[in-house]
């Protein structure tokens, strides 16, 4: 009886091996089968439809395999050897064009290249020798440890959502591409602050001293020692204080200077002094002398047409004020209040002439109660001094000589 086993097409063509003519397929005493035809083994080539079979290997490879494989048991490749499929997949998760994706965790692994994808959460623990890139999140269920640093959740949470250049509250400080920074409320130094320059616009408190070579208020440019700074402290608004920078009030009002001593003008809307002036130099009002200030001051309150028979002029150059009285009552006054008596006629004609006086003895004179009928003509001269005869003096009396 001849049996006939046939497996996988090995029946059909010869190989020859040795100078033996012998199948495609050989079976050893081992019941191991190995191939040794020249080119290599198609399985399942689409064997159902003969038009669009299988028949050549494709590249390089020597097995091929189509349809769809079952192994229940373990799959080993060599050293220097792959597994290359487009897809790996449990049902579950899968491998992709190099993305992995559904995966639940991967636990104690260590990673010689790159992590990387959309969403990681990383559950235990992930030591990475390169890079872990996400073009969204990585979700820690712990914290990461970069070399001898360990970083959890508070420590990465304080460098999310920096904003460079701006310092935000609860988060770590990135400085701009200038290297600027703004927005610190209050830094406390216990070392020194060694700056190119420093800008401040509100309150300087200091408790040790401020060495500086200059500094600038308000655009201005101060340059002072730490002695000339400590000044300022102490300083009292509108109230000077000895030893201290001098600082006005919100009115711009001081108070308690002892002496100041002016090189130059001392230009004042008013000037109240409670105490002595000494000025050794000139004292002027508007650009005028207070001499001349004075003169002229004095010659304006004269120098009017409210008074009554005085006239005041001012001789600027003789620093002199002339006051010219005019005469309450005048020769036509005396005239008029002089008035003869029985027997004189006053005549006067005014304009400065004489006033005088003639006697008329028509009617007889009386001397000591007698009547004097002839005329009398009385020779007089007047003296200036008492005669030697008489007893008394020229001042209100009258002499005549008979």
């Amino acid at each position: 009886m001849v049996v006939i086993f046939s497996f996988t097409g090995s029946y059909l063509g010869t190989s020859t091996e040795g100078g033996t003519a012998i199948g495609f397929f050989t079976e050893t005493a081992a019941n191991t089968i190995y191939n040794h035809n020249d080119n290599g083994v198609i399985i399942n080539g689409n064997y159902a439809d003969a038009a669009s079979r299988v028949t050549t290997l494709t590249a390089t490879n020597d097995i091929e395999l189509y349809g769809k494989t079952f192994l229940n048991g373990n799959l080993t490749v060599d050293t220097g050897h792959t597994i290359t499929a487009p897809t790996f997949t449990d049902s579950t998760a899968t491998i992709t064009g190099g993305v992995g994706t559904g995966f639940t965790a991967i636990t104690s692994t260590v990673f010689n290249g790159n992590l990387s994808g959309t969403t990681a959460v990383l559950t235990s623990t992930v030591q990475a020798g390169g890079d872990i890139t996400s073009s969204t999140d990585i979700i820690a269920g712990s914290e990461f440890v970069i070399g001898s640093a360990r970083i959890d959740q508070t420590d990465l949470e304080k460098i999310d959502d920096l904003t460079n250049g701006t310092v935000i509250a609860i988060k770590a400080v990135a400085v701009d591409t200038n290297k600027d920074i703004t927005g610190f409320r209050n830094i406390t130094l216990t070392g020194e602050l060694d700056a190119g320059s420093l800008d401040i616009s509100g309150n300087v408190d200091v408790d040790g001293i401020l060495e500086t070579d200059g500094f600038s208020l308000n655009g201005v440019t101060v340059s002072s020692t730490a002695t000339e700074l400590n000044f300022n402290d102490g300083s009292t608004q509108g109230t000077i204080v000895a030893n201290r920078t001098v600082v006005v009030y919100a009115n711009k009002d001081i108070t308690g200077f002892r002496n100041v001593t002016l090189s130059g003008e001392l230009d004042a809307g008013s000037l109240d002094v409670s105490g002595n002036v000494d000025i050794a130099g000139n004292l002027t009002f508007s650009g005028v002398t207070f001499q001349e200030f004075a003169q002229d001051k004095v010659s304006g309150l004269l120098n009017h047409s409210s008074h009554t028979n005085i006239t005041a002029s001012y001789d600027d150059a003789a620093d002199k004020i002339i006051l010219t009285g005019v005469p309450t009552y005048g020769d036509n006054d005396v005239a008029a209040l002089t008035v003869g008596g029985t027997g004189i006629t006053e005549t006067y004609t005014g304009d400065g002439n004489a006033l005088t006086f003639a006697t008329d003895p028509g009617h007889g004179l009386k001397h000591s109660g007698s009547l004097v009928t002839d005329k009398i003509q009385l020779d007089y001269e007047i003296v200036s001094s008492a005669p030697s005869s008489v007893d008394g003096t020229e001042v209100g009396h009258l002499w005549f000589v008979i």
